[in-house]
């Protein structure tokens, strides 16, 4: 791992401006469409406050996610996992992975950053969404954390 490239002051890393793009037309255009058709049917309101319901759902939980990358810890949170910590020094490898291999990998994120502790610590790995994350953000991560040989 290439700590001595870490910053010294806290780096905090959120989710890029494409997601909520990606997001807002994702759940945007039917929420047009709906508001374009309540115009004439002033009746079908119900769908269109359903669609603005999950767009905003859908940037809410967009906007929790953020790790922080320090000199002497490691610090990430999702809305729905809450916060997870590490010390660096309690790293023990850290790899891409892609798609899914077990059955739980269902459950997590289609492309993370899993970064498992020393077994003596008795702390879970945290698998690291980075499909939210700038491509800048995401090379300079794996690059500081992951060894070049993964």
């Amino acid at each position: 791992m290439r700590f001595h490239e870490l910053p010294s002051e806290p780096l905090v890393m959120k989710a890029c401006a494409f997601t909520y793009v990606a997001f807002g037309v994702m759940f945007g255009a039917p929420l047009l469409l709906g508001l374009a058709v309540s115009v004439k049917h002033p009746s079908s309101l119900g769908p269109v406050g359903l669609l603005l319901s999950v767009l905003a759902l859908s940037w809410v939980w967009i906007a929790c996610f953020k790790l922080v990358v320090s000199n002497k810890f490691i610090s990430y949170r999702t809305l729905f996992t809450g916060t997870r910590s590490f010390a660096l020094s309690e790293i023990e490898s850290c790899d891409v992975a892609i798609g899914d291999k077990t059955y739980s990998d269902r459950f997590k994120p289609p492309i993370r950053l899993v970064i498992r502790p020393r077994q003596a610590t008795g702390k879970r790995p945290i698998s690291v969404n980075l499909k939210v994350f700038s491509k800048s953000d995401v090379i300079w991560i794996t690059k500081v954390l992951c060894r070049p040989n993964q």
